[in-house]
């Protein structure tokens, strides 16, 4: 009997020392602060945007083209690398958090036709944070290019506004 009762008393036992585990969890959890006003704290919020214009960074000069738009550039600005039988450049571009939290680490990334040609990786921006970004040793060819700038390429980082991270310019090279 004595046996039975103590099986009895064990069983009993486990289930109360679990619920006081959760107990004293459930008190430990943070409680959000009120403000002075009576209001909540605002929700952490991220959203990734370019800023200003795109710029492409020559042999001879720097040129500015507005996101959407179309800039020609004679390959005399450029420089020619005869192994690739294309044109080097820089593309730098301005990006900006618009959100009060920061963003941890993105990834951006410049495609020319679909088709990746740069990136840039291990990026972060802090709360209202601008930061200008340079994709270093593009190569295109002669001829038109869609150039796609994405932002967060891998919506690694979560944003209140996902569509405001991919933007396109038209870079035409002519002799």
């Amino acid at each position: 009997m004595k046996t039975t009762i103590n099986a009895i008393l064990r069983f009993c036992m486990i289930p109360a020392a679990l619920m006081a585990v959760v107990a004293a969890a459930t008190t430990a959890q943070p409680q959000q602060i009120p403000l002075t006003s009576g209001q909540q704290r605002p929700k952490p919020t991220r959203d990734i945007t370019a800023k200003g214009d795109f710029r492409i960074v020559g042999a001879t000069q720097t040129f500015g083209v507005n996101y959407g738009g179309s800039i020609t550039l004679k390959a005399s600005d450029l420089t020619f690398v005869a192994t690739t039988k294309k044109y080097a450049m820089e593309m730098i571009y301005t990006m900006t958090n618009n959100g009060n939290a920061g963003t941890g680490l993105f990834n951006n990334r410049i495609a020319d036709n679909g088709v990746g040609v740069s990136g840039v990786t291990g990026q972060s921006l802090n709360a209202g944070q601008t930061k200008a970004v340079t994709h270093t040793k593009v190569q295109l060819s002669e001829g038109t290019h869609i150039i796609t700038l994405m932002l967060d390429d891998a919506n690694s980082c979560a944003e209140t506004d996902e569509g405001n991270n991919t933007f396109k310019l038209e870079v035409v090279i002519v002799p």
